[in-house]
């Protein structure tokens, strides 16, 4: 659901040359983010030897949160813009 919003944010934004809106979301997402990605992937202390294999597994595991947040995200933006680009040359076939 978040995907759609952001899909149509863009779009609205791209066609309304308001690229500060796009730069506000983008801003946003960071911020919020930061702080669950810093307490996902965090490592607990390192005194009890047996936790290695739980700290690699939570590294790999925020990786690929962070990795699918990035390429979504830019997933979202490409949609928008093609989105935009697609609606203008439809304009110009029917016009």
């Amino acid at each position: 659901m978040l995907g759609r919003f952001e899909r149509t944010l863009f779009y609205i934004a791209i066609v309304s040359l308001y690229p500060e809106v796009i730069l506000g979301w983008l801003a946003f997402k960071v911020a919020s983010k930061w702080e669950v990605l810093q307490n996902l992937v965090k490592v607990p202390g390192m005194e009890d030897p047996g936790r290695k294999l739980s700290v690699t597994g939570r590294r790999a595991w925020g990786d690929r949160v962070l990795q699918r947040f990035l390429i979504g995200t830019l997933g979202n933006i490409l949609a928008g813009y093609f989105g935009v680009l697609t609606t203008f040359i439809l304009l110009e076939i029917w016009t």
